[in-house]
């Protein structure tokens, strides 16, 4: 072999094993182990009624540009410490219901809303168990609390109502208009109907077949033998680092999606008015009353938490927004008035969190992650967790 190969050859192999002891350091460091979880989301599998669920007993390890967090899943399929359905006799239950804030796989268990709740309360003996599933919305919510929530006889449910796209969640045409007709969040999941707001439900259910063919040939590309090995010496920690040191420069320079009407709508655009929205609110608010009414039947009391969007909170994220759609007139607490004014009408307590992490915000502190991801970091969890459990108090609903 020529010297000037010689040479070539080993600084490549050279360069090789200093990013392999490099990936496997920081593997050890992050997750405890050399070989490689899989990647977001994986832990979802189809659901005949919901759409999706997570798979029981399961774990992976969920990355993107602003965390890396180990998830595991409980044997009933919540990310959750283990539950008994059985309630211990001299035990207050707590069901919490909601979507990827409440799932909060973008934090460590510990971290979440859900388990800072328990710890808060168990001194009193209570009982805190979160049925939060990434991408749910209300229609979903309803189905989650009607099969699973009541097997464990709560005595108090909580509603975490996103305002970024709950709403949307439950209109099959704003799904569309968001992600196209194709896309499995769209005919993977059920929607309701309704009239008006006293009117029975009509339901629309989700594509399980097709859901558990998508399922099935995700699961044949993960399993292949190719794709083991090479996720076996990817570099993806250390891809990931390197991603965040580029990405957190360039966080703000994003194009704008497309249409305002559809990404921000009727819940933060200021005088705006359509058809399909309307319908979408109002099956919004019948899907809330629905919950309400079947805690009551349970004997459960019933609470609706207001979990703001970034652009709620943060003033330089709501400037680039403002930014990029110049001339659009934002009302960005808009959605959060409505919602005060049907919990008042209809006797649901609500807690809304924006004014203290707004306030925390403004003290320089950050609430949500920044680079790719719009979900509360651990700080976020932690002050609208203090906030609801002073919101519960004053409203008697921790008394046995």
């Amino acid at each position: 072999m020529k010297p000037a190969l010689f040479r070539v050859l080993l600084l490549v192999l050279s360069a090789a094993f200093s990013i392999s002891l490099m990936e496997c350091a920081l593997r050890l460091q992050t997750y405890g182990g050399i070989t490689p979880l899989a990647g977001e989301h994986v832990l979802r599998m189809p659901h005949e009624t919901r759409g999706w669920t997570l798979r029981p007993g399961d774990k992976a390890h969920q990355r993107n540009l602003d965390f890396d967090v180990t998830v595991e899943i409980n044997e009933q399929g919540l990310r959750d410490r283990p539950h008994a359905y059985d309630k211990p006799a001299g035990t207050r239950r707590i069901v919490v219901l909601g979507d990827s804030f409440m799932e909060a796989y973008q934090v460590a268990l510990e971290e979440s809303l859900p388990h800072r709740l328990q710890e808060s309360l168990a001194d009193r003996d209570v009982e805190v168990i979160n049925l939060g599933v990434g991408g749910y919305g209300t229609a979903q919510e309803l189905r989650a609390l009607r099969e699973e929530g009541l097997l464990y006889a709560p005595d108090l449910v909580v509603l975490a109502f996103f305002t970024g796209n709950d709403i949307q969640n439950n209109s099959r045409s704003l799904q569309i208009d968001t992600f196209g007709a194709e896309d499995p969040k769209v005919w993977g999941r059920p929607y309701a109907r309704a009239a008006d707001a006293s009117a029975p439900l009509s339901w629309t259910e989700p594509d399980a077949a097709r859901m558990r063919a998508a399922a099935e040939k995700a699961e044949r590309k993960r399993a292949s033998w190719l794709r083991r090995a090479w996720k076996l010496v990817e570099p993806t920690v250390l891809a990931n680092r390197v991603q965040q040191l580029f990405a957190r420069a360039a966080a703000r320079a994003g194009a704008p999606p497309a249409d305002p009407r559809a990404h921000f709508g009727w819940p933060f655009l200021e005088h705006f008015e359509s058809p399909v929205w309307d319908d979408a609110w109002l099956v919004t608010q019948r899907l809330i009353l629905e919950l309400r009414d079947v805690s009551r039947a349970a004997d459960a009391d019933f609470v609706l938490l207001i979990v703001p969007a970034k652009l709620q909170v943060e003033a330089d994220f709501r400037e680039l927004a403002r930014g990029q759609y110049p001339g659009v007139a934002f009302d960005e607490n808009r959605i959060n008035r409505a919602l005060e004014s049907f919990a008042s009408q209809h006797d649901i307590p609500l807690y809304d969190p924006t004014a203290a992490l707004v306030a925390r915000s403004e003290q320089g502190e950050r609430v949500y992650y920044q680079i790719e991801d719009h979900h509360w970091n651990a700080l976020g969890h932690e002050i609208v967790t203090a906030g609801l459990v002073d919101m519960l108090e004053r409203e008697g609903l921790l008394a046995r």
